[in-house]
C-alpha cells in the first residue's frame, strides 16, 4: 500500500530522503523560490505555504502544495517540521 508521498511523487519516503527534495524532485525553476519560502516561514515562526512543480519518478511534472511549520517536541526538545504535502 502506497503512502501519501509515494502517491504524489512516485518515490517512497526513503527514496525521497536519498534524492534530496530540493536537488532532484522540485522543478529546477522553482527551487530557489521554495527554499526561500520555507526558510522565511520557519525563521519567522509563521510557517510556510507554497505551491510548486515536482518531477515525479515517471518524469512527469506535477503541481503540489506544501504547508508546514516548525514544532518542538516538548519531551525531547527536538525540532521538526509538521506539515502537509499534496
Amino acid at each position: 500500500m502506497k503512502g501519501a508521498a509515494e502517491k504524489v511523487t512516485g518515490y517512497t519516503p526513503s527514496e525521497l530522503e536519498q534524492l534530496g527534495l530540493f536537488e532532484e524532485v522540485i522543478h529546477p525553476d522553482d527551487r530557489d523560490r521554495v527554499r526561500n519560502a520555507v526558510k522565511a516561514g520557519l525563521e519567522d515562526g509563521d510557517g510556510f505555504d507554497v505551491s510548486y512543480r515536482i518531477v515525479t519518478a515517471d518524469g512527469e511534472y506535477r503541481r503540489v502544495r506544501d504547508r508546514g511549520r516548525l514544532v518542538t517536541d516538548p519531551e525531547t526538545g527536538e525540532e521538526f517540521i509538521d506539515g502537509v504535502f499534496a
